[in-house]
């Protein structure tokens, strides 16, 4: 499955749990990876005052949702970094 290869390359196991999903994306629990978390200092502090390694990664189709992904996904973007300001939201292209 290319997502799996893809979120481990970015340092996240991603898991088969699906926690949510929309019309065009699908939200899955995750782990942050012990090399991840050396990269990111802001992450890992987050998930040591947590007890633990899970986050959410959301995938979205973009082959599925080309005008969605063109028009909406960067105010999606934009929304969540005005709304909630986090080294860890932003799109991997």
């Amino acid at each position: 499955m290319e997502q799996v290869r893809e979120c481990r390359d970015n340092g996240y196991l991603l898991s088969s749990r699906k926690i949510g999903s929309g019309a065009f994306s699908k939200v899955y629990l995750a782990y942050a990876t012990h090399e991840r978390m050396q990269h990111n200092p802001k992450l890992a502090s987050d998930l040591r005052g947590k007890h633990h390694a899970m986050v959410a990664i959301k995938i979205i189709s973009t082959a599925e949702a080309p005008v969605f992904s063109q028009k909406f996904l960067p105010r999606e973007i934009s929304s969540l970094n005005a709304t909630y300001k986090h080294l860890n939201v932003g799109a991997k292209v």
